[in-house]
């Protein structure tokens, strides 16, 4: 008797809860049918350190882009059910601003939208490349959406972006605009697609053993310039020669840059 009791008082409090959560619960934001994803999807690499790396930047680090004589414009959805949050704006067509950090020298390959589309075209925008104090920019590829919930891909890998956050270096801005007002088009945010690159070697060998028709050349030079090697003595850089283990620490440390309190 005492267990039926306990089932019955849990099967109350379930329904008078799902009753509240039904009266608090505000409009339910748009979660059409998911898109059909196309078949650039993320692929494991073949070989270590030879795929891309990615960099998710959420909604919430969207910055609302200034409207004279307007307050604020844009709003967070939230919904009770399967909680959920996407960014929409409450002015039609008005743009929100991301402005990714990503590591020098890197190429940006694609930028993945993550989107709840009413109709195709409906969250729009641009990936931009702007000069280091936000001017002069130039689109490297415009953002097209289709119908559903899910993301949508533009590539950017034909405009060859490199990556340079030095002072004189260059901005990547990415603008996402929502038509509808009322939440049926909203974004949760977006994932860039890079791949890391060594730098270009210079004209001369820094070693004698190491000449510019060595295959590994590029990679000896970016260790010199970096500061991880010296070589192996007077002047030489012993390509072939086996690696210590302290020889293997000091790669290592100098390289992450490895240091402690």
């Amino acid at each position: 008797m005492n267990r039926l009791k306990l089932v019955l008082s849990a099967f109350v409090i379930a329904c008078i809860a799902g009753v509240a959560s039904a009266q608090e619960a505000p409009a339910k934001a748009y979660d059409g049918p998911a898109k059909a994803q196309p078949m650039k999807a993320v692929q494991a690499p073949t070989t270590y350190g030879a795929g891309s790396s990615f960099y998710r930047m959420g909604g919430a680090e969207f910055t609302p882009l200034d409207i004279p004589g307007v307050d604020d414009y844009s709003d967070t959805y939230y919904t009770v059910s399967g909680a959920t949050f996407r960014r929409h704006a409450t002015i039609a067509d008005a743009y929100f601003i991301g402005t990714p950090h990503l590591p020098s020298g890197a190429k940006v390959l694609t930028v993945n939208v993550h989107d709840c589309v009413n109709t195709a075209g409906t969250v729009y925008g641009d990936v931009s490349a702007c000069n280091n104090y936000g001017n002069f920019c130039t689109v490297l590829a415009p953002i097209v959406t289709t119908a559903g919930c899910g993301y949508d891909v533009v590539d950017v890998s034909a405009a060859g972006y490199v990556v340079d956050n030095s002072p004189a270096g260059n901005l990547l801005v990415i603008r996402i605009a929502t038509a509808n007002t009322d939440g049926s088009d909203s974004f949760a945010g977006v994932t860039i697609e890079y791949q890391l690159q060594v730098s270009p070697a210079p004209l001369v060998a820094t070693f004698p053993d190491v000449p510019t028709s060595d295959f590994g050349f590029q990679f000896v030079e970016a260790l010199v310039a970096s500061g991880i090697t010296g070589g192996c003595g007077s002047g030489l850089y012993c390509p072939d020669s086996p690696v210590t283990r302290r020889q293997m620490a000091i790669f290592i440390a100098k390289a992450l840059g490895l240091h402690f309190q």
